[in-house]
């Protein structure tokens, strides 16, 4: 089985990426949004390095590891930030 979003890098070969800070005083909101290509690292030392961070860093990988689920790699070529307070 494969993810939506590993067909999508597969059909298009573009991906976005956008890291935010939530907080209930609104005024403290802010994210990052990164766009740019992006292909499948499928096997080899990239991808297992790339799988192993993960797997360090969110417990549920740790719980359910990838096994040899491909990882997305994102050449950035745009970026867009947005804080609420500016």
């Amino acid at each position: 089985m494969r993810l939506r979003r590993v067909q999508n890098v597969v059909t298009n070969g573009r991906a976005s990426v956008v890291i935010d800070v939530w907080d209930e005083d609104w005024s403290r909101l802010r994210y990052v949004l990164l766009d740019g290509t992006a292909d499948l690292i499928e096997a080899g030392p990239e991808r297992d390095r790339a799988a192993a961070m993960l797997e360090a860093k969110y417990a549920q990988y740790r719980e359910l590891p990838l096994g040899d689920a491909p990882v997305i790699r994102v050449t950035v070529e745009r970026r867009v930030d947005w804080d609420a307070s500016a």
